[in-house]
């Protein structure tokens, strides 16, 4: 009998103290819940981004020399804007010394190809293991990275597909970016067809790498401006300048962005466009920086 008690006096010494506990915790929880300061002890999630682009020089030994000695490692994501060196696909020796700069073989590169990097895209494919358009998304951001050129410009057939499949499927992205060579929402008879030959590398003709007639404002804009309604922030980057501008920023009336970034042989001007992903917040931001500073 005294043994009874004791056990059940033990028991109940240890609930008491595990019961106890438990209140401190949670006291404690909930003062830390209360406090106008516990948001700020929320370590946010910071990611750095880079969109490059144009980077060729005038024969196949090398990229753009400044862009050369970019540390591209200090960026979490690299979204290639196309033409990356005269002939990109020209070997895999060549492949290989692009992918020791921007590890075009890691899912964490998106490489939209443009006209002088489409010499073997079978090539591409089987050094990458993608396609030469697909969608991927990470920490809340969904991408489209199309190949502008495989249809002079338009969108169409399984890349029309596949965005209209994403477009209309998007859920839980706090951002869209929309990655291609060619400035094609410059389009003759856009709103930005009047500047497009003062800003683009490619003018308004029919010509093999030009920007050509095409269907973007018609199959492609308005799902974009739906996408948009529904609280996603759209952005369409593009790669093809650098021979008149080296950046280019434009809202639509619908909230939508269209940016550009490139670089041309050497010119002191270059830039790329860095975004700071606060993944935390949801948040997304940008600036246009020289070559010179990229990587600090």
């Amino acid at each position: 009998m005294l043994l009874g008690y004791f056990t059940t006096l033990v028991h109940y010494m240890i609930l008491n103290t595990f019961f106890k506990a438990c209140l401190f915790s949670l006291a404690i929880v909930l003062a830390y819940a209360c406090s106008d300061n516990g948001q700020e002890h929320m370590e946010d999630v910071e990611c750095t981004y880079l969109h490059i682009s144009h980077t060729r020089m005038y024969d196949n030994s090398s990229i753009d020399k400044e862009a050369e000695q970019v540390d591209y490692t200090y960026y979490d994501k690299l979204l290639l804007g196309g033409d990356m060196m005269n002939i990109s696909s020209e070997s895999e020796e060549t492949l290989d010394y692009l992918n020791d700069l921007f590890e075009i073989a890691e899912p964490s590169t998106m490489w939209s190809l443009g006209n002088h990097d489409r010499t073997d895209v079978g090539l591409i494919e089987n050094y990458t293991g993608r396609n030469n358009f697909y969608s991927y998304t990470d920490k809340g951001i969904t991408y489209l990275v199309l190949d502008t050129q495989q249809d002079t410009s338009r969108i169409v057939g399984d890349q029309l597909q596949l965005v209209k499949s994403v477009l209309d499927t998007i859920a839980h992205s706090s951002h869209l970016v929309i990655l291609t060579h060619h400035l094609v929402w410059m389009d003759d008879g856009g709103p930005l067809a009047e500047i497009a030959d003062s800003i683009s590398n490619a003018p308004l003709s029919d010509c093999w790498y030009c920007i050509n007639p095409n269907n973007f404002y018609a199959d492609i804009y308005p799902r974009l401006v739906e996408v948009q309604s529904k609280g996603v922030q759209v952005l369409c980057i593009a790669g093809d300048i650098g021979n008149h501008v080296n950046s280019f920023e434009e809202q639509t009336a619908d909230g939508v962005y269209f940016l550009a970034s490139g670089i041309f042989y050497d010119r002191p001007t270059n830039k790329g466009l860095v975004m700071q992903h606060n993944v935390t917040q949801q948040t997304l931001t940008w600036e246009f920086v020289p070559v010179a500073d990229l990587g600090e």
